[in-house]
């Protein structure tokens, strides 16, 4: 069965989507910063998981914006350049940060006044 691309009227012949826009779909950057967490992923030794892993096995981490010492369950390990942003996942560009300073962080780097969640 043919199917009318989901952008234009054009006849869809990928995923849903003509070759013009399926092309600027491939190319937009949730789709391309998606791929590289993927391919993180598969490669098995993203840093993110690594600090996880180390911040578990310690028990404790100090937050690295404010500096505080919190439990392992009380931190998160953030990108200080978002994958969305165009970041990559190595070890240069993970941190722990407290949940609250997490959100004020995630806060500032997408631009909200208020809390996004």
């Amino acid at each position: 069965m043919r199917v009318r691309c989901l952008e234009c009227r054009e006849w869809a012949t990928l995923k849903g989507r003509c070759p013009v826009h399926h092309k600027a779909y491939e190319n937009g950057r949730a789709r391309q910063s998606h791929r590289k967490r993927r391919e993180a992923v598969a490669r098995g030794h993203n840093a993110a998981a690594i600090m996880r892993k180390a911040i578990r096995k310690a028990g404790q981490c100090a937050c690295a914006r404010c500096g505080l010492i919190f439990l392992a369950s009380a931190i998160d390990v953030d990108h200080a350049v978002p994958l969305a942003l165009g970041g990559e996942d190595v070890a240069s560009n993970v941190q722990p940060l407290c949940k609250a300073c997490h959100k004020a962080k995630t806060r500032e780097d997408f631009g909200h006044k208020t809390l996004p969640f």
